[in-house]
């Protein structure tokens, strides 16, 4: 009976022993696999370097084969806050040593790298403070995971917080010390590509303040109906496209005072001409014609406005050249001056004053490459009603205070030291009544030789004449451009 027991309990060892070297031999390897993810979990580089190896070919194959998920559990843990940025780091730096190409470290721990320099960035702008336990926790963070990036990739970060601290300071979020804050930490620290967007950022911010400001001074002049002003400020601002609150503001500003302002300039403009103001209907319409183009009848406003003269130069101005080459011919249709002569002298702008004084002006046209503070060749119409009248050519050196003209003779060739002709002018054309000229052999009066006394008494009396001012002195005006010109003439 005894014997019989032994073998029983004999036999049940060699079972058990049996069984248990089964299990050694059918959980060992999960038991290595699973060892190996621990030592991930806890940051174990050391353990892992160790273990990985000794695991069987399946076995490596299985923990290769599910890596990336166990990498994205653990991305998502730190996500959500069950685990630190410091146990993270470490879990990965381990997981580098399975992942030999970086694939795994670089999907998820760059992209964790990058948002743990995030956040110790934002605590050091939001401590304000280097005293404060606050800012000591943000260093020592930014410190510990600075080394895991390159400059390139800290350069783009802090273009990152830039660029999101400059889209809410346009929305108004944050306040413009807490961009200054954000741009001075980036300043701090960069000193490539970040530090040059610091600087580009704050000059934005100086360009948004101007242009926020602008509109202030916009919206007032549209409250006090100063709608050209307004117009104007929203045509020349130039808002920061990413600014669209204020790229909307400007443009609704714009459009309320452009149609309000054509109602209102329109009745302002009749106003005037009732009143037969013609200085501020003028000035008024010119304003309407730069603002409004098309988009208001100018051209009954200006006919309206015009006086007889008035149309008869704005015609003038548009047919000189036909005008003149007709003037200048003699009774057989012959020029009467030099082809050569004319090209040279042909007028492409004008300028209009009251020669004989009657309160008409006279249309005095001339080449402005010919302008000179001694000289300057014009050809002379007057007015008739709605119709002009070519009166002559002369050389003006000064206008007078009465009906005359100072001249350069017609004749002369250049070589008098002195030579001046008091010209009148009447409505019949213009005569010389005066001519003086002084050369090396001598004086004249009229063509006559004189002496010295009587040169400058004839002399004075032409110059006594003069304003001292000729065409180089004067308003003057292109032949294109008119129709304003000649609308919003006043007598000097």
């Amino acid at each position: 009976m005894k014997k019989r027991w032994n073998a029983l309990i004999i036999t049940c060892l060699i079972l058990f022993v049996l069984t248990l070297a089964a299990t050694v031999i059918f959980f060992l390897p999960a038991y290595r696999v699973n060892r190996v993810y621990t030592m991930i979990d806890r940051g174990r580089y050391d353990v892992v370097e160790k273990e990985f190896p000794k695991l069987s070919n399946s076995g490596k194959d299985q923990v290769v084969k599910n890596l990336d998920a166990h990498a994205a559990d653990l991305a998502e843990k730190y996500i959500t806050g069950e685990r630190d940025f410091l146990h993270t780091a470490a879990s990965f730096d381990a997981i580098g040593v399975i992942d030999t190409t970086g694939t795994i470290q670089a999907k998820y721990m760059d992209k964790i790298n990058r948002n743990e320099y995030k956040k110790a960035f934002y605590g050091l702008i939001d401590t304000n403070s280097f005293d404060t336990v606050q800012y000591a926790e943000a260093r020592e963070a930014m410190e510990t995971v600075q080394p895991r990036l390159d400059n390139n990739t800290r350069e783009s970060i802090m273009v990152e917080i830039l660029n999101d601290a400059y889209a809410k300071y346009l929305d108004g979020t944050v306040s413009e010390d807490y961009i200054s804050n954000v741009t001075s930490t980036v300043m701090g620290r960069a000193f490539y590509e970040a530090h040059d967007y610091a600087l580009l950022v704050m000059n934005n911010v100086t360009a948004v303040k101007t242009y926020r400001a602008l509109y202030e001074e916009a919206d007032a002049a549209y409250a006090s109906s100063n709608y050209f002003q307004t117009i104007n400020i929203c045509d020349t601002v130039q808002v920061d496209p990413l600014d669209t609150t204020y790229q909307e503001q400007f443009a609704a500003l714009r459009a309320r005072a452009y149609e309000e302002g054509k109602t209102y300039y329109g009745d302002l403009l009749k106003e005037y001409i009732r009143l037969d103001d013609k200085v501020n209907a003028n000035r008024l319409l010119g304003e309407i014609e730069r603002f409004y183009q098309g988009d208001f009848d100018v051209a009954s406003a200006k006919a309206d406005l015009a006086s007889p003269w008035q149309k008869a130069y704005i015609k003038l101005a548009g047919e000189t050249d036909k005008a003149l080459k007709e003037a200048l011919k003699d009774e057989d249709g012959n020029p009467t001056m030099e082809d050569s002569v004319y090209k040279k002298l042909a007028p492409d702008s004008f300028m209009l004053y009251d020669i004989d004084k009657d309160k008409t002006p006279e249309f005095i046209a001339f080449n402005s490459k010919q302008v000179s503070k001694d000289m300057t060749p014009c050809f002379i119409f007057r007015a008739d009603k709605e119709n002009y009248v070519y009166v002559g050519f002369v050389n003006i050196v000064n206008f007078c205070t009465d009906e005359y003209v100072i001249s350069i003779p017609e004749d002369s060739d250049g070589s008098a030291s002195e030579e001046a002709s008091l010209v009148a002018y009447s409505k019949d054309g213009l005569s010389v009544e005066k001519t003086v000229v002084k050369t090396s052999d001598g004086y004249t009066v009229d063509g006559a030789s004189t002496n010295d006394v009587d040169f400058l008494s004839a002399q004075k009396s032409i110059t006594e004449h003069s304003t001292g001012k000729g065409v180089k002195q004067q308003k003057t005006a292109l032949l294109t451009g008119a129709e304003n010109f000649v609308l919003s003439y006043t007598e000097e």
